[in-house]
């Protein structure tokens, strides 16, 4: 499959599915979202997912514990299983983006 030029978001899903989060929660989930659809995945060492992101420890260490609920971890890697699923993630990753999750029955936009 060819990289899209673009990530698809369904923003009413975004919203319906992050509608009580704060601010700062939905903002980190959108980033990593970003670079997990041109990467295929991202770090799951909160540490080196925090410095791939540019976020303060204070900032991203209240968020994390919300966002993480929304992927899955393999081989050191997290994935959003949604963009999985949809095959968006990683049409033009990098070598260390790892395998792809298994299929869950309850996915998580």
């Amino acid at each position: 499959m060819a990289k899209q030029p673009f990530l698809p978001l369904f923003f009413g899903d975004f919203l319906a599915s992050t509608a009580e989060w704060a601010g700062e929660e939905r903002a980190l989930y959108l980033l990593i979202l970003g670079h997990a659809w041109a990467a295929g995945s991202v770090p799951a060492d909160p540490e080196r997912l925090r410095r791939l992101l540019g976020y303060d420890k204070g900032t991203f260490g209240s968020a994390w514990p919300q966002v993480s609920t929304k992927f899955v971890t393999s081989d050191g890697r997290l994935f959003n299983e949604r963009l999985s699923r949809l095959g968006l993630a990683g049409t033009g990753r990098d070598s260390q983006a790892g395998p792809r999750p298994p299929r869950s029955s309850d996915p998580k936009p």
